[in-house]
């Protein structure tokens, strides 16, 4: 099976924002900032009602609810502005190259204007299948994005990786919020 097509900016924005919501050091981090900030929010509140000045509990106040109520958006705004800048620095060079992907009995075999790759198929550890993106990820766990929307039959490739064994997870509920 061949497949031809090119990966844009949105491609490799959807694979980091997808690698970094199943990260448990960056799970870590958000539990962590909104527990911080929430805390610090309500430790003023709890200060300034004890010395009696109400007006800045009520500030406090309406700071924790609104930590408590958008912190996460404001996170995920934020990683994905963070992603956003990523991509324009360290892959400007490959958006919009033509790729092709061929995928025989034994081997993965990748070419683009520059470079020519081949994987030995017994090296893929999981193929991840998202609403819009398969994810090929190697042993080495770098992985191949292949967006179902370039592509005339995805359902053909997943058999094609079932059929050869190899581990389908299916994760279609997925989004970046």
């Amino acid at each position: 099976m061949t497949l031809n097509y090119k990966l844009d900016k949105d491609d490799f924005l959807t694979y980091q924002l997808y690698v970094a919501s199943k990260s448990k050091r960056i799970q870590k981090k958000k539990m962590r900032g909104w527990v911080l900030l929430l805390a610090g929010s309500l430790l003023l509140v709890l200060y300034f009602y004890f010395i009696n000045v109400k007006s800045i509990v009520v500030y406090f106040s309406i700071v924790a609810v609104a930590i408590g109520i958008f912190y996460k958006k404001y996170f995920n705004w934020r990683y994905k502005r963070h992603y956003k800048k990523h991509i324009d620095e360290n892959y400007s060079n490959r958006i919009d190259i033509n790729s092709e992907v061929e995928i025989t009995d034994t081997h993965i075999l990748t070419r683009d204007k520059i470079s020519e790759g081949k994987i030995i198929i017994d090296e893929v550890k999981e193929v991840i299948n998202i609403p819009n993106y398969l994810f090929i990820v190697f042993s080495t766990d770098v992985s191949l994005i292949i967006p179902k929307q370039k592509l005339n039959n995805s359902v053909e490739l997943e058999l094609l990786f079932k059929n050869k064994g190899i581990q389908i997870n299916n994760d279609l509920d997925w989004k970046w919020e």
